[in-house]
């Protein structure tokens, strides 16, 4: 019988003595690293052989209960800020232990990857990272890094070529998927680059992009000479923002293409998505790209919504400097003084606002006031910042020319003029446009028209006085044309935005048609759906996030699953991180409330979703969030005799915002960003009454099963909850001793595991008598690890550091349990100075 080649490799690597106990860069050298790598994926089914278990038997329950905890002081660990070099240890081995009493806990081996990367631990992270694919082979992101880490053991670029180029070969894509294929085309792609062979560069390049259309850093390589021509540099900006549709920038570019090419009503359409994007983020769009939406919508002949839009953002740039106005402590104004400020506008945002109120035919004294006002204050900015007169000149000059454009008086030219005379630059241009003007004022016409004529080709103002005058002698056809001729040389600038007011006011139509090119612009502008221009106020178009735990009711001490899940409604793949539209981390407020206890204010933890490269269209991502693996799961096994509730919020796509009245900074809903609850989730307790303490003693005593080992920890904290609650009174004296024998004779008969989950479950207490005793006593450095994390968590700080426990791991010769100890000690130290220089009022 023949057997295949894949089936051969996978017979020889099973075979193998386990993959983490050589040295990643030592095996690939054993396996000549291509084959090696091939065979890895491509067995069972694109993922490599599972890494066996140490013993083969499945972990018992307290196991999985102690992995969870032993997460969560990692968790701990690394999140302490400043971290001493201690943290990494301690948490390391943390995570180590947890991995090998649950072999099946993803977020160990996800932060063992973190820290194998932050310590450039290859071995480390080639381990977790075979966890991760075994556990998940899905999970293309841990799939791409594993491939990427494999292609690092290649010391060679022609190696690491002849790896590359293998693996994307047709028949192979299938093992490693197409969203991984196209990322490991663009690393062969820039391996080629690098070695100056451009040809083959582009081929791979092509090949990433025929992979995964949606990959947002290939389109961008893929510019070429597109800018040049519109038509494809429009294309290549609608690629994309169809790679990443939360892309402000892109959309902004997309907009003022259309813009410049005579397209209003997409311009419109985009530059207002840019907009609402901008503004999910908490960030001003900005008063320029106002000034061009503004000037979009009235050559789009929308002039209500030019009008809302030019009032809001008065009344924004109003506020703003009413509030600066009141920060001025030498300033004598009143309140109502101070409220009836209103701020220059910008000269861009000046000029669109004089645009509109000729397109409505509106006097044009208050505009050209708004133009003047805003022309000196930004002068005056200028100024200050120590600009020279040449550049100070350019927007006085570009003012001067729209009040000859928009025929403004000549008191209000003349301001403008004596400005620009003022900083000793010539004014050539601007006396012969002047001194056309004066002589068709004073009826020579001919004059006016002849000078206009020989300056159309330079200046853009006389070809719309040209145009006017024209327009006056009735010669409509000679006028539109030159209104023509100025439209086709300045699109998208304010100059030719007015020639197109005028231009469509001469042919009595609203909008002027679209000439060959901007049809061609309108039809990709289409290939992109206009519910698109949405998703910055709509976000549940786009993607929605549902929280959904496995339980309502949760029994005493089980796991607290809840899903989180993301649905990709776009109707292209969406890429999970950096590259958006969907970050990769959701940041989830816990609100944890147990009977007759102290509340425990709300708080954030953050989760990474990160488990594929892209969405595809109305997939469903669901990641699991064991909330024992947080500190909500040891706030919820303190209320182990009463129970408690517990309530999530989490945010998709978060941003920091400040919150009003606290001041502190909080996650919200930022670009394609939402808010979903989880409901109300019950933890049950379980309420000991005194005439059931011998018959839960009796039933303890008398089994060797799991639900022995948590009536241990309930019987545990009985010893220690002297207060009791309305409905069971503290133990008597008689019942606290035979708890605490009952306990004593039960503690040795349990396993490594379930000592230690019982350990971490059970407060410092000296309540706890004789069993708390043996737990001291215990001479296992894992139980000792986890009673010096519940002393931190409840003693004070200056008793966490003369605390026996601690002395004596320190003097410890486990080294883990002396990195254990030493960053207990570095916390308490901390701890200490921290509320030293609280009391001291620092």
């Amino acid at each position: 019988m023949t057997v295949p080649v894949q089936t051969m490799h996978c017979q020889r690597l099973n075979g193998l003595k386990p993959l983490w106990s050589v040295p990643s860069r030592t095996l690939m050298a054993a396996f000549s690293g291509i084959g090696f790598v091939l065979a890895g994926v491509l067995c069972a089914g694109g993922i490599a052989p599972d890494p066996p278990e140490a013993d083969g038997a499945a972990p018992t329950p307290a196991a999985l209960r102690l992995s969870d905890a032993l997460v969560r002081y990692a968790r701990f660990v690394l999140t302490t800020d400043p971290l001493p070099v201690e943290g990494w240890a301690a948490a390391r081995n943390l995570l180590t232990e947890a991995g090998q009493f649950n072999p099946d806990q993803p977020s160990a081996w996800r932060m063992l990857m973190d820290i194998a990367l932050e310590q450039q631990d290859d071995d480390l992270l080639q381990l977790s990272l075979q966890h991760l694919v075994r556990l998940d082979p899905q999970d293309s992101a841990a799939r791409l890094h594993r491939l990427l880490v494999a292609l690092d053991g290649h010391q060679t670029v022609d190696g690491q070529n002849a790896m590359l180029e293998r693996l994307l070969a047709p028949d192979r894509i299938d093992a490693i998927g197409t969203d991984v294929g196209s990322a490991l085309a663009l690393h062969l792609s820039t391996l080629h680059r690098q070695q100056g062979d451009d040809e083959a560069a582009q081929a791979w390049l092509d090949r990433a992009a025929a992979l995964n259309p949606s990959h947002a850093a290939v389109i961008a390589m893929q510019v070429g000479r597109a800018h040049e021509d519109a038509q494809q540099w429009a294309e290549h900006l609608a690629s994309l923002l169809k790679a990443n549709p939360a892309d402000a920038d892109t959309a902004l570019r997309l907009g003022l293409l259309m813009l410049e090419h005579g397209n209003p009503a997409q311009a419109v359409r985009f530059l207002s998505m840019s907009r609402d994007l901008t503004l999910a983020t908490g960030q001003d769009a900005g008063v320029e790209l106002d000034a061009d939406l503004m000037m979009a919508m009235v050559l789009a002949g929308d002039l209500e919504a030019a009008d809302a839009l030019m009032e809001d953002r008065r009344e924004a740039l109003d506020r703003m400097f009413q509030q600066i106005a009141e920060q001025d402590s030498s300033s004598a104004r009143s309140p109502i003084e101070t409220a009836r400020l209103q701020a220059p506008l910008p000269p861009k945002f000046a000029a669109a606002a004089l645009l509109l109120a000729e397109a409505h035919g509106r006097d044009l004294v208050a505009a050209g006031d708004a133009l003047i006002e805003g022309a000196k204050w930004n002068d005056l900015t200028l100024k200050e910042t120590g600009q020279p007169e040449g550049v100070r000149a350019r927007p006085l000059r570009m003012a001067v020319r729209l009040a000859m454009a928009h025929n403004l008086s000549q008191s209000q030219l003349g301001e403008l003029a004596q400005m620009l005379a003022d900083l000793n630059q010539p004014l050539d241009a601007e006396d012969e446009l002047m001194a056309a003007a004066t002589a068709l004022s004073e009826g020579r016409s001919e004059e006016a028209i002849a000078a206009w004529q020989s300056m159309v080709d330079v200046e853009p103002t006389a070809g719309l006085a040209l145009a006017s005058a024209l327009a006056a002698q009735r010669e409509r056809r000679a006028a539109a044309l030159e209104l023509v001729g100025v439209v086709q040389r300045h699109r998208g600038t304010i100059i030719g935005a007015l020639a197109a007011v005028r231009l469509a006011d001469l042919l009595n139509v609203n909008v002027l048609p679209l000439d060959d090119n901007a049809r061609a612009l309108d039809t990709i502008a289409t290939s992109i759906a206009p519910v698109w221009t949405r998703f910055g106020n709509e976000a549940s178009l786009a993607v929605t996030l549902r929280l959904a735990p496995q339980r309502r009711v949760v029994q005493l001490f089980d796991p607290l699953i809840v899903n989180v899940e993301v649905r990709n409604h776009l109707d292209v793949p969406a890429a999970i991180g950096p590259q958006g539209p969907f970050q990769n981390l959701v940041a989830i407020e816990a609100d944890v409330q147990r009977p007759y206890q102290a509340t425990i204010p709300p708080s954030y933890v953050v989760m990474d979703i990160g488990r594929r490269l892209y969405l595809q269209p109305n997939e469903l991502l669901s990641v699991s969030l064991n909330l024992r693996e947080y500190w909500i799961g040891r706030v919820a096994d303190t209320g182990a005799l009463v129970g408690a509730t517990i309530e999530l919020s989490a945010v998709l796509n978060p941003r920091i915002a400040t919150a009003p009245a606290s001041g502190v900074g909080i996650p919200v809903p930022g670009t394609l960003g939402m808010i979903a609850e989880s409901g109300l989730i019950q933890v049950q307790g379980r309420r000991v009454m005194p005439d059931e303490v011998d018959s839960a003693i009796e039933a303890m005593l008398a089994n060797e099963t799991d639900e022995s080992v948590k009536t241990m920890a309930v019987l545990a904290m009985l010893l220690v909850d002297t207060v009791g609650t309305e409905l069971r009174p503290p133990l008597e004296e008689a019942h606290r001793e035979a708890i605490e024998g009952a306990l004593a004779e039960k503690w040795p008969r349990l396993g490594r595991a379930e000592q230690a989950w019982l350990t971490s479950v059970l407060p410092v207490s000296s309540e706890l008598g004789a069993f708390g005793d043996l737990i001291d006593a215990s001479s296992d450095p894992l139980v000792q690890q986890v009673q010096l994390f519940q002393v931190l968590h409840g003693l004070k700080p200056e008793q966490v550091l003369d605390d026996p426990r601690l002395i004596r791991a320190m003097r410890s010769s486990d080294q883990m349990l002396y990195d254990t100890a030493s960053f207990i000690e570095y916390v308490g130290m901390l701890s200490a100075q921290y509320q030293f220089e609280a009391e001291q009022g620092r």
